[in-house]
């Protein structure tokens, strides 16, 4: 038996919600345009990414 199984689902969605938060991590909404965010801390434009994503990988050989 797992410590989760003792556990009701509120109590579980609880524990999530607190380790988000101290971590400081959020829940990304799939509607929203993705967005990236790049080493200096500045956010690329969604039609940025969405190019960047769709242009094939170069392979490290």
């Amino acid at each position: 038996m797992l410590v989760w199984d003792l556990l009701s689902p509120e109590a579980i969605g609880k524990l999530f919600a607190f380790q988000m938060e101290h971590h400081g991590l959020k829940l990304v909404d799939p509607h929203e345009p993705v967005r990236a965010v790049t080493v200096a801390g500045e956010v690329e434009p969604p039609e940025e990414v969405e190019r960047l994503m769709k242009q094939p990988r170069s392979r490290d050989s």
